[in-house]
């Protein structure tokens, strides 16, 4: 009997545990890995890389656990400083030289506008939405070239929603945007030439 009551005892116990961490905050690392595009214009020009986080707070969403109770998801890293390592090296490998300053021969200024995240329905296979967005400013001379790069996923996932797991989620969307701006080839041809693209010359 004795042994029956310190087994209740310690499930009990251990139920509040698993509880009170299941509803702590998650801090998600953001860390994209977009397949890199090199068209391979630069020439060596010099180009100076600007990354803004635009976003209006870390927040990205919320997450829900078994009683079916809220907890946020918050960005847990510099963001900004994150994508700007993605977008050097995109610079670089479409032969363009990274440079500050204003001597650049052209400007890359990359504003991450949105990274959310919403989770929904049952807890054994939710629901999850993600969505990010970035928007990217060019200038060469007097000539500003400016696009948006948006992307939004929708899945069910099979497992429960741990913070690796999210993070996984929320980095692969991340990825895809940044992927889309990198494969933008009119965005390096204008920082190469100027030449709006779809201008006529």
């Amino acid at each position: 009997m004795r042994q029956s009551v310190v087994r209740l005892a310690g499930l009990i116990i251990a139920g509040a545990v698993a509880a009170g961490c299941s509803m702590k905050p998650q801090n998600v690392v953001i860390d994209p890995a977009p397949e890199m595009m090199a068209f391979n214009v630069g020439q060596k020009q010099s180009v100076a890389v600007n990354v803004v986080d635009k976003r209006a707070s870390s927040l990205l969403g919320y997450r829900k656990d078994e009683t079916k109770e809220q907890a946020p998801l918050k960005t847990g890293n510099d963001v900004a400083a994150a994508v700007a390592v993605k977008v050097r090296e995109a610079v670089a490998d479409n032969a363009f030289t990274v440079a500050g300053g204003d001597r650049a021969d052209a400007k890359l200024t990359v504003e991450i506008t949105e990274i959310t995240y919403k989770a929904s329905g049952k807890y054994v296979a939710p629901k999850v939405a993600t969505r990010a967005a970035f928007r990217a400013v060019a200038e060469r001379g007097l000539t500003t070239y400016s696009q948006s790069y948006s992307i939004a996923n929708e899945d069910v996932e099979a497992l429960p929603l741990t913070a690796e797991r999210n993070e996984r989620i929320i980095n692969e969307t991340v990825s895809q945007a940044l992927g889309m701006m990198i494969e933008d080839e009119g965005l390096w041809r204008f920082l190469a030439t100027g030449v709006v693209p779809g201008a006529q010359q």
